[in-house]
């Protein structure tokens, strides 16, 4: 691994390295655990040029205490060295689901109070995005751009509630620490509403519909406890993301090349498919 071995001898944090871990679960770029002489730090390498927000949103996050402490940067050569937090992810704890949102809701609230200049989520070019990059026939996808449009109608965008958005808490990107829970993996962050984080979080997690009010409930705990509340939750759009979220997820599991994904991946695109077919034979 050519830019791997460059890191390793470029990176001032890494000096002395021994062993390297790759780390696979949960995360969509290479990952390791990287033992040097000062102990065990985390590497994420990207795409050199192409992850500057993601590298910018991280190192904020570490600076407010809501993602491990950034030890390292380099938009250069395109990677990110944390600390290393050995804790295990939300989603392999032995808590309930109802839980588990109690623990992601504020961490999402955290994430909402943090102010950063990042892109704004663009509904439609989300999707068209997804569409193009799909591996279906022309029909379908001329069924599911129609579809796609017909959802988009749905949510109104109000600009002035627009929040920093993680846009991607699933249970495997919490980690679950000792008296503290960090939030990781800021690849898919946009200014956008916070019912679509929540929207995002039900659907990535597989939640069933009947905890949404419960969820939302601990969420606006936070905005009453600081007497905030110009982001109120609405119900009715959490719904109407939770729709938009689906789809979106469904067309990227589909888009994977289905000879490089997971166990866990394979399962997800078989249940994408299924989903995406009821959508285009409805």
């Amino acid at each position: 691994m050519p830019q791997l071995d460059s890191i390793l001898k470029n990176s001032p944090v890494l000096q002395g390295s021994s062993t390297v871990n790759v780390i696979t679960a949960g995360y969509s770029h290479q990952c390791f655990q990287v033992s040097t002489t000062n102990g065990q730090v985390f590497l994420k390498i990207f795409n050199v040029g192409q992850e500057q927000q993601q590298l910018d949103i991280s190192q904020l996050a570490s600076k407010v205490g809501l993602a491990p402490q950034v030890l390292e940067i380099c938009p250069k050569l395109g990677y990110l060295i944390t600390e290393f937090i050995d804790a295990p992810t939300l989603m392999s704890v032995d808590l309930g689901v109802a839980e588990k949102l109690q623990i992601s809701a504020e961490l999402i609230y955290q994430c909402h109070q943090m102010k950063a200049r990042v892109t704004r989520l663009e509904l439609s070019d989300t999707l068209n995005e997804l569409l193009l990059s799909a591996k279906l026939p022309p029909s379908s996808i001329g069924k599911l751009a129609a579809y796609s449009a017909s959802l988009i109608q749905t949510i109104t965008i109000d600009d002035k509630r627009l929040v920093l958005s993680h846009g991607d808490v699933n249970f495997n990107n919490i980690l679950v620490a000792v008296n503290k829970n960090y939030l990781l993996d800021w690849e898919y962050c946009y200014l956008a509403e916070p019912e679509f984080d929540l929207a995002m979080c039900l659907a990535i997690n597989q939640i069933d519909m009947s905890l949404q009010p419960g969820f939302i409930k601990h969420y606006q705990q936070y905005l009453r406890g600081d007497g905030r509340f110009s982001h109120v939750i609405c119900p009715e759009k959490v719904t109407r993301y939770h729709e938009y979220s689906l789809f979106i997820n469904a067309l990227w599991f589909v888009s994977l090349d289905v000879n490089n994904v997971s166990e866990q991946q394979k399962v997800m695109q078989l249940r994408s498919k299924d989903y995406l077919s009821n959508i285009i034979s409805a």
